[in-house]
This record gives C-alpha cells, sequence and structure tokens, in this order.
C-alpha cells in the first residue's frame, strides 16, 4: 500500500488526479473514492463492481478483494489500484481500526496484483501508517 501525505491544499489530489491516473497502462483498472467516515467500504466496492461488473453483488469489500488478488474474472490479467482519498476521514471516525471491514480488507492488498494508494493530510500521517 502506498501513502500520499502533505498538508491540507498542497495538491495531493491534483498530483494523482492529473499526474498518475491518466498515464497508467491499460493493463491497470484503476478505482479512485474519496473517504468517509462510514461509507469508504461500500464507495470501494461500487467503484469496482462499477469497473469490474462480473464481480459478485453479492460479496463484502474482503472477499471481492481477495477474488481480485486471486486472479478471479475476466480481468484476471490487469492489475487493480484502489485510491482512496481524504483518507483521514476514515481514520478520524475508525481510530485506525485493523480489526474492521476495512482493516480486514487491506490485508488482501498484495502489492502485486492488487495495489493500494491512500491519501491523507499529514497530521494523520503517523496513524494511517499505523493501519
Amino acid at each position: 500500500m502506498g501513502l500520499i501525505y502533505g498538508p491540507s491544499g498542497c495538491g495531493k489530489s491534483s498530483l494523482v488526479k492529473a499526474g498518475l491516473l491518466p498515464h497508467l497502462s491499460k493493463d491497470v483498472i484503476a478505482v479512485y473514492v474519496e473517504a468517509t467516515s462510514d461509507e469508504t467500504e461500500s464507495r470501494i466496492v461500487r467503484g469496482l463492481q462499477k469497473r469490474l461488473p462480473e464481480l459478485s453483488k453479492e460479496m463484502g469489500l474482503a472477499d471481492t478483494l481477495a477474488a481480485l488478488r486471486r486472479g478471479q474474472g475476466r480481468h484476471s490479467s490487469k492489475k487493480v489500484v484502489v485510491i482512496i482519498d481524504q483518507f483521514e476521514q476514515w481514520l478520524h471516525a475508525n481510530r485506525a481500526e485493523s480489526e474492521g471491514e476495512l482493516g480486514n480488507a487491506l490485508r488482501q492488498w498484495d502489492g502485486g496484483r492488487l495495489q493500494a494508494i491512500v491519501m491523507v493530510r499529514d497530521d494523520f500521517s503517523v496513524a494511517a501508517a499505523r493501519l
């Protein structure tokens, strides 16, 4: 998992939206979501299902990510990167809860087929690193 942190308004989101996303290979499926205190997990699942409609609508976040990590589905040769912006919104509400739904899902990111980038204000960087 990659971590991008910096002061509020320094351009983290702009860097990713304008500098990274347009330059990704066609073999990379990118899902960009903005975190909230209580909908981050469902936003990730919806974003994945929108980009990969063959994913089961019945699976939760951790199971969905596990299936992608194992290469299940018609896009098995592609890499998936999930970008979570404003991650401090989730961190503030969940206190870096490593045993919750998102905490369990984070264990599925293997750095190979399934990658994640989280963006967070610098005053939450320690909490993000702990997670």
